[in-house]
């Protein structure tokens, strides 16, 4: 059993340096069903794997540069909690996926970037489908992408 807020902040923290070397700001938003205390019961490493890889493909949406006319070079995580699951939205406002890229970027070693091994976005299905009986949802158009996860409510998990 962990503590949602308390795993997602350290990631973000992990992150920072990354974030501030590509110019993005991470910005994490919940409602008010999410409390500091909420706990959930589950891998806590691969919880914190999910968030990893999530938002640090959110951070390379972006172009190796900003710009003065770049918008906001930002990537939001929203989470939620329901009676029947927890749910966490990683948006950026980068370019988007490609149609072409769409159906093909769940498959291992699929890539589109430089230096990517493409197994990023395989880990996160598996470990959302398979370890957390969840489910992983991609929406994205040219003003960005989100990816949207739902983790069902657990016996342990509490506000």
């Amino acid at each position: 059993v962990f503590r949602v807020l308390e795993e997602i902040n350290e990631v973000v923290k992990i992150l920072q340096s990354a974030a501030d070397q590509a110019v993005v700001d991470i910005k994490v938003t919940h409602g008010k069903a999410v409390k500091p205390t909420l706990t959930y019961k589950g891998d806590v490493v691969r919880f914190r794997q999910v968030i990893l890889n999530l938002l640090t493909n959110a951070i390379e949406a972006y172009p190796d540069q900003a710009t003065e006319n770049d918008q906001a070079r930002e990537v939001e995580l929203s989470i939620e909690y329901t009676r029947s699951e927890l749910h966490l939205r990683v948006t950026d406002h980068g370019t988007g996926v490609p149609a072409e890229h769409q159906t093909k970027i769940f498959n291992p070693f699929y890539t589109t970037k430089k230096h990517g091994t493409g197994i990023g976005l395989f880990i996160v299905k598996q470990v959302v489908e398979h370890d957390f009986a969840g489910s992983l949802a991609m929406t994205t158009s040219d003003q960005g992408t989100s990816f949207d996860v739902s983790l069902p409510k657990v016996p342990r998990a509490d506000t």
